[in-house]
Parts: C-alpha cells; sequence; structure tokens
C-alpha cells in the first residue's frame, strides 16, 4: 500500500512541476538538480515502503523486548566490543547488540504477545545462553526486558556515586587554583600600581 501511495506521489511531483514551467512559459524539460532531487525523494519513499522497518514500531513499549546483560571474561572484567546475537528461534526475529567498555550490551527484539514463552537463544563470541520471553501481555506500559549475563562471573561495575565524587572534586581543584591565581596575580598587580604611586609622589 505505501509503495502504491509513494510512486503516484512522484508521478504527482513531476507532473505538476511540469505542468507549472509550461503555465509559467517555460521549457517542459525539468533540469537536472529538480529531476535528481525528486528522484532521491521518491526512491527514499520506495524504499519506506517496500522495507516496512520493524523500527517505527519499536517506539512502542508493547512491540519491544529488551534483552540485556554483560559479557565478562574468566577474570570478571567485562569484555569491549563483543558482538552478541539474540534470537527468537520459534519466529527466527533476531536483534543485536554491541559490548560498551563494562561488557554491557543490550538488543531490542521487535516482539508482541504472542511471542510470550519463546525460547531465546543469546550468543556471544564463544559464548552462550538461553532464556525465555516473559513478560505481563496486560502491560502495555513497563518495559520489557529480560537480563543475561554471559561468560565469567562479572566484578562489580564501578558506582555511579564514587565517578561523580571524581568529577566533583575535580572541579573543586580547578576552581581553587583558579581563586589562587586570581588572588596571586591580583595582588602583585595591585603591588605594582602601589610602587607606581610612590614613585611618581617621590618625583613630585
Amino acid at each position: 500500500m505505501r509503495l502504491c501511495k509513494g510512486l503516484k506521489w512522484c508521478r504527482w511531483v513531476l507532473q505538476s512541476r511540469n505542468k507549472r514551467q509550461l503555465e509559467n512559459g517555460e521549457s517542459g524539460i525539468v533540469p537536472i538538480q529538480t529531476r535528481t532531487s525528486s528522484l532521491l525523494i521518491c526512491f527514499i519513499l520506495i524504499f519506506l515502503g517496500w522495507f516496512p522497518s520493524t523500527t517505527f514500531a519499536l517506539h512502542e513499549t508493547d512491540h519491544r523486548f529488551t534483552v540485556e546483560g554483560r559479557v565478562c571474561g574468566e577474570d570478571g572484567k567485562g569484555l569491549v566490543g563483543v558482538k552478541v546475537i539474540v534470537k527468537d528461534t520459534r519466529s527466527s526475529i533476531t536483534a543485536k547488540g554491541l559490548t560498551d567498555e563494562n561488557g554491557i550490551y543490550k538488543a531490542i527484539l521487535h516482539l508482541h504477545n504472542e511471542n510470550q514463552g519463546d525460547p531465546l537463544l543469546i550468543k556471544a563470541s564463544d559464548f552462550q545462553g538461553n532464556a525465555k520471553v516473559a513478560f505481563d501481555p496486560d502491560d502495555v506500559k513497563t518495559e520489557r526486558s529480560l537480563t543475561v549475563n554471559l561468560g565469567g562471573v562479572c566484578s562489580p561495575l564501578p558506582s555511579g556515586l564514587s565517578q561523580w565524587m571524581y568529577y566533583i572534586l575535580g572541579l573543586g581543584a580547578i576552581v581553587v587554583l583558579m581563586g589562587i591565581g586570581v588572588k596571586f596575580f591580583g595582588g602583585k598587580s595591585q603591588r605594582s600600581r602601589s610602587k607606581s604611586t610612590s614613585k611618581k609622589k617621590l618625583k613630585s
């Protein structure tokens, strides 16, 4: 349906431009720049109509299911840059994620109420895990999610509070140094002005 509408819109745009040019006494030949921009818009519309991406539906809470967690090595540290693949093995719906500096990943599947109870396969490098889609079908407001950790036992993440403390302490140190600098250079400038005034008085 969207493909047909896109094609009709493209034909209408080109015909309208030719009609306006003929009414204004201009040539019926559409300039290359105009023709290119029109074709580009048409291709975008056709692409959207032909490939209805699941992205447009993922903004609805009851249309998405998030699988998240950490991928860690034997030493407990998070593995960085590991591709994680999550697959609903019944419906073959797949989502991918990538671990960050702490080994944390997130993959969002386009699932609906009928996918309740579906088996999930989670793979990351040499690690693999299994789980099931579980949520309350009547709840369309709460995020539907599941946590699955892969690999070794992950060491605790650094506390967000301690990180903020570092930022606050760093900012405080900068403010103190700026205050010391202003006081030092301000006092030096004042002493220079005092000496200059004293010299002028002696000369007079």
